[in-house]
C-alpha cells in the first residue's frame, strides 16, 4: 500500500525524470541543428552542398578556386569536343555543336545547382578568346583580298540591306506585338556580334541579358536555316553564300561558311564585321521611328 509520503517521493522522482528527458531532448535537438549547419557547410568539387551530407570542407578536400575554374573550363571544352565528334558522325542540323553544347551545359548547371558566376569563373575565359579569334580573321581576309576588292560594292550593298532589314524587322515586330520600348531596344541589335550587340543595347536603353540571348538565338537559327536556304535557292556563288551566312548568323555563320570553302568563310567574316559596324551606326536612329 502506497502512503502519502511515498506518493510525494514518487511524484518528485517523476518530475526530475521528466526534466532529464526534456534536457536530453533539447541536447539532441541542438546536436541535430549543428549537424544541419555542418551539412550546409559541405563543400563539393562543383561548388554545391553534398547531397549525401558528407562533411567535406574546402580545406580538407584540398580544392581551391583555380581548380574549380579549370574544372568547369575543361568540362565545357570536353562537351564541345564530344558534340563536334557526334556531328561529324551524324551531320544533322539539330546536332550542331553550337546547339548541343549549350543544352548540355544548361542541364548540367541546373542539375547541380551551380550558380552562373561559379561556372563563369572558369569558362568565362572562352568568351574572352572571342576577341583575338575575331582579329585572327584578318589573316583569312588578307589571303582573299583580291576577291574582297573585286566584289566590294556587292558585298557592302548586300550587307547594308541585310543589317538595316534586321533592325527594322526586329523593332517593327516588337512594336507590332505591343512589347515595351526596353524589349524593343534589346532586340534591335541582335544581328551584330555579341560584344557589339550588348554595347548597342546599353547605348539605346535595352537590357544586355535579353540582347545576349537574342543574339545567341539569331546565330543558332541562322546556322540551322542558312544551309537550307542555300540548298533550296541553289546558291553556288561563294560571295553570295558568305554574305548570307555572315550577315544573318555572325560568328556561327562564319563557322558554317568555312565548311563550304575558304572564300565563303572570308566573305562571311567581312560581312559579319560590316554588319556590326552598320548596326552600331544605324540602330540608335532607326529605333526612334518605332517609339
Amino acid at each position: 500500500m502506497v502512503t502519502g509520503t511515498d506518493a510525494a517521493v514518487l511524484h518528485s522522482c517523476s518530475r526530475r525524470h521528466h526534466k532529464v528527458q526534456i534536457i536530453n531532448h533539447n541536447e539532441r535537438f541542438t546536436d541535430h541543428n549543428n549537424d544541419i549547419r555542418k551539412h550546409h557547410r559541405c563543400y563539393d568539387v562543383f561548388g554545391f552542398s553534398g547531397a549525401m551530407g558528407i562533411e567535406i570542407t574546402k580545406e580538407e578536400f584540398g580544392v581551391n578556386d583555380t581548380l574549380l575554374s579549370l574544372g568547369w573550363l575543361g568540362s565545357t571544352i570536353l562537351i564541345y569536343g564530344g558534340a563536334k565528334k557526334l556531328h561529324q558522325y551524324f551531320p544533322k542540323v539539330y546536332l550542331t555543336p553550337l546547339l548541343v553544347t549549350p543544352i548540355i551545359l544548361i542541364a548540367l548547371i541546373s542539375g547541380t545547382g551551380v550558380s552562373f558566376d561559379t561556372y563563369n569563373e572558369g569558362a568565362g575565359w572562352l568568351s574572352k578568346m572571342i576577341e583575338p579569334a575575331t582579329i585572327a580573321l584578318a589573316v583569312m581576309l588578307y589571303k582573299h583580298y583580291n576577291v574582297m576588292k573585286k566584289h566590294a560594292i556587292v558585298i557592302l550593298t548586300s550587307v547594308c540591306c541585310g543589317a538595316i532589314a534586321s533592325i527594322v524587322t526586329s523593332a517593327g515586330l516588337a512594336h507590332l506585338f505591343g512589347l515595351s520600348a526596353e524589349i524593343m531596344d534589346s532586340l534591335a541589335p541582335r544581328s551584330a556580334t555579341t560584344p557589339i550587340a550588348i554595347a548597342i543595347s546599353n547605348l539605346i536603353g535595352g537590357v544586355p541579358t535579353i540582347t545576349a540571348v537574342a543574339t545567341l538565338m539569331t546565330g543558332i537559327l541562322g546556322l540551322m536555316l542558312g544551309p537550307f536556304i542555300v540548298k533550296w535557292c541553289g546558291i553556288q556563288n561563294p560571295v553570295a553564300r558568305g554574305v548570307l551566312l555572315g550577315t544573318s548568323a555572325h560568328s556561327a555563320g562564319i563557322s558554317k561558311a568555312l565548311e563550304y570553302d575558304a572564300v565563303t568563310g572570308s566573305v562571311a567574316g567581312i560581312a559579319m564585321l560590316t554588319t556590326a559596324f552598320i548596326t552600331l551606326a544605324a540602330a540608335p536612329f532607326l529605333i526612334v521611328l518605332f517609339r
